[in-house]
């Protein structure tokens, strides 16, 4: 991530070097391979594939600029943690400009709620009306477990509405091979589908089908540092949630998530 700039909102200048689109033949390397149809539904918003590109605000916090490539920037992401009111909040703009409209805010106050039949932190997600994907505010929940099944440690539960059914997602951390086929690195985090009813073939990482956990849940997006510091990180969205079939909102809170995780994770923000 870059240093802190004489404006917050400044863009870093471009390299000589800087990567192609992610389509290009040289990036062949670490495509997406097995999933790649269009979308089918006409309100999404975000690309399949993002790239985000940041730097440090003046005020502290973290500033990201999203898009297919540098020269496909489509969305602005701030992040601050501020520590005296032990809160962190994060929202993403509609454009790269400030006062663009916000698509989406998080906040965490670290506060716990009923759970699971235990108390968990509980994070609020504000996706607020948008013309065109959504007419109405959506609240959307996620919660963080410090123990879950599978032996998965500080995973995080999202909640959201699914064709009219409450349906549970889990952010996972993750060494599998769709961390590795997106950035090419050793580790990342993935986002789980627990209620899917597509069951793939699980068990461990060298025999189970691509897009699959070890327990036969669907993988629906990803996330990951590159290896090249050119880009902060990567995300890309996997099987029902490639093909555009969950819808804006869940797009929106599985994106928004999805950088928390990574941010939080590079971070060391408390856990």
């Amino acid at each position: 991530m870059g240093e802190v700039g004489q404006s917050s909102w400044q863009l870093p200048p471009l390299v000589p070097d800087d990567p192609p689109p992610p389509y290009s033949k040289e990036d062949d390397s670490h495509e997406l391979s097995p999933d790649s149809p269009g979308r089918v539904c006409g309100a999404s918003v975000f690309h399949q594939n993002l790239n985000g590109y940041g730097w440090k605000t003046l005020s502290g916090g973290s500033y990201y600029e999203l898009g297919a490539s540098r020269e496909e920037l489509r969305f602005g992401v701030c992040v601050k943690c501020i520590l005296s009111a032990r809160s962190e909040y994060l929202h993403i703009h509609d454009g790269l400009e400030p006062e663009n409209d916000i698509l989406a805010n998080m906040s965490r106050n670290f506060e716990a709620t009923p759970y699971g039949g235990k108390e968990q932190e509980v994070f609020n997600l504000t996706l607020h009306a948008v013309e065109g994907p959504r007419e109405a505010e959506e609240q959307v929940e996620m919660y963080q477990l410090r123990d879950s099944e599978w032996g998965h440690r500080n995973t995080l539960d999202l909640v959201i509405d699914i064709g009219g059914r409450s349906e549970r997602f889990q952010w996972r951390h993750s060494k599998g091979k769709e961390v590795k086929g997106l950035a090419g690195c050793s580790s990342g985090w993935k986002l789980v589908r627990l209620g899917s009813q597509e069951v793939g073939v699980g068990g461990k990482r060298k025999s189970r089908e691509y897009g699959f956990t070890i327990d036969g849940k669907e993988v629906v997006a990803v996330i990951a540092q590159p290896l090249s510091f050119k880009r902060d990180f990567m995300f890309a969205f996997l099987g029902s949630g490639r093909s555009g079939a969950l819808g804006n909102a869940w797009e929106t809170a599985a994106l928004m998530s999805g950088i928390w995780r990574w941010w939080n994770s590079v971070n060391a923000s408390p856990d």
